[in-house]
């Protein structure tokens, strides 16, 4: 891949975040020509039709991605947003349905959805059919998205219970691994949280998700020069993110680099960072010299 494509991509979510519309799908589309695989790449084109309500395009460009493999997980999940966007979601659920089952690493397919269900007001529903399956079957699958619809559904306890049971399923479960360290690092048992964000990094080690829950939690344990090499994989593998790179942003200003720790605070700024995280952004701003 050659060297300026992440450019271009982040190039691509800055003039999106600015609206500048035209040039940011210029600047996909220069990417996927050197990098047609890329999912950030992918993702973007397919936000900047979107923007521009060029949803005819934005359909064709993913089918034709499903015509080379009707299995794409990228290209499903990106067709199921569509399809939401499109107020059809039952053809969003089967395709995340899909996904979950073939590539049961993709945090964002269970995530989607969670959504669904809980927008649907289809949880208990959605519980209940997991269940079953999950009973039904040793795959890892039915029995995360079971633990996720819980934790959906506020049951905070039986979601940790379920991702424990999955993890004695397949203790290299990647996705009941990171959830699972994300809760630890929250419950302050930061070296249970250490040891299963290392795992899940390590399962999903092609996953943003899992690079930057790694790298949340040492700077949880107040340890920014392991949390940097983490959050700065999650930032190459999906640039885009803005909270990604104000996790990383936060680890260079506690490690001492204030000129780093002002590049991807400023940067996650751009990418249209929100809310409390935008204030917090700009308090660490304020006191770097």
């Amino acid at each position: 891949m050659p060297g300026n494509v992440p450019m271009l991509v982040e190039l691509g979510w800055v003039e999106l975040s600015a609206r500048q519309i035209d040039a940011s799908r210029a600047a996909f589309e220069r990417a996927l020509e050197h990098a047609p695989d890329l999912e950030d790449a992918r993702v973007g084109a397919v936000a900047g039709d979107v923007a521009a309500h060029d949803l005819d395009n934005a359909r064709e460009r993913v089918n034709g991605w499903l015509r080379q493999d009707a299995h794409d997980a990228v290209a499903q999940i990106l067709a199921a947003r569509l399809d939401l966007f499109q107020k059809q979601p039952a053809a969003a659920e089967q395709r995340l349905r899909d996904v979950v089952q073939r590539t049961p690493s993709r945090l964002d397919a269970y995530e989607m959805l969670g959504q669904i269900y809980l927008q649907q007001g289809q949880l208990d529903r959605a519980l209940a059919e997991y269940s079953s399956l999950a009973q039904r079957s040793q795959a890892v699958g039915p029995a995360t998205m079971v633990a996720m619809i819980k934790q959906q559904k506020g049951d905070r306890d039986g979601a940790r219970a379920q991702y424990e049971h999955v993890l004695q399923i397949d203790a290299r479960a990647g996705v009941a691994a990171n959830n699972l360290a994300w809760m630890n690092a929250e419950d302050g048992r930061l070296d249970e949280a250490v040891r299963l964000a290392t795992i899940a990094a390590d399962v999903l080690k092609d996953r943003a998700e899992a690079q930057d829950t790694l790298g949340w939690v040492y700077l949880r344990k107040d340890l920014p020069v392991h949390a940097v090499p983490a959050l700065a994989r999650a930032v190459e593998l999906a640039p885009s993110n803005a909270l990604y790179h104000h996790h990383l942003g936060q680890a260079y200003a506690k490690s001492g680099d204030a000129p780093r720790a002002r590049g991807e605070l400023q940067r996650a700024i751009a990418l249209g960072l929100r809310d409390q995280d935008a204030e917090q952004a700009k308090e660490v701003l304020a006191t770097l010299r």
